[in-house]
């Protein structure tokens, strides 16, 4: 599915925006803006999305300078960057955007070993959780050094 629901303060669900089946990208991340829109990951094509939630259908894709290939988490940094988790790569990247993230570029990438899924901000530091889906290791969380 690729579909973003809206869920309001009683927790009544809400399709936002229906991507439909043949979009050519799937969804993971999700991180809502104050200015009004949500910023979505497709970790499979490297590509983030801007949905305004007023209009969802004025949807558009973030012209990224590199492709974010493989982020599955995102979250806001402190200092207003957009911080990506990947999943595939061992790797969390950070972007910034100039013109309210119509268009973004790389500014840091920070490697590790193994795979994270989800990212958390403490103060201006960034970390990411690492699962171990495939061993019966507890999860691991590490801070990200960019």
């Amino acid at each position: 599915m690729k579909i973003v629901y809206k869920v309001d303060k009683y927790y009544r669900a809400t399709v936002l925006i229906d991507f439909g089946v043949d979009a050519a990208f799937g969804l993971n991340g999700i991180e809502y803006h104050p200015a009004g829109y949500l910023i979505l990951a497709s970790p499979g094509t490297g590509q983030f999305i801007r949905v305004p939630v007023d209009n969802p259908q004025r949807w558009a894709l973030i012209d990224l300078d590199v492709p974010a290939t493989g982020v599955d988490g995102i979250v806001w940094a402190s200092d207003g960057s957009l911080a990506g988790v990947s999943n595939n790569r061992s790797r969390a990247v950070k972007y910034q955007s100039d013109d309210n993230w119509r268009s973004a570029r790389l500014t840091g990438m920070a490697s590790y070993s193994g795979q994270s899924t989800t990212g958390a901000v403490v103060g201006d530091d960034i970390y990411v959780v690492q699962p171990h889906f495939s061993d019966d290791e507890a999860p691991e969380i590490l801070r990200a050094k960019f």
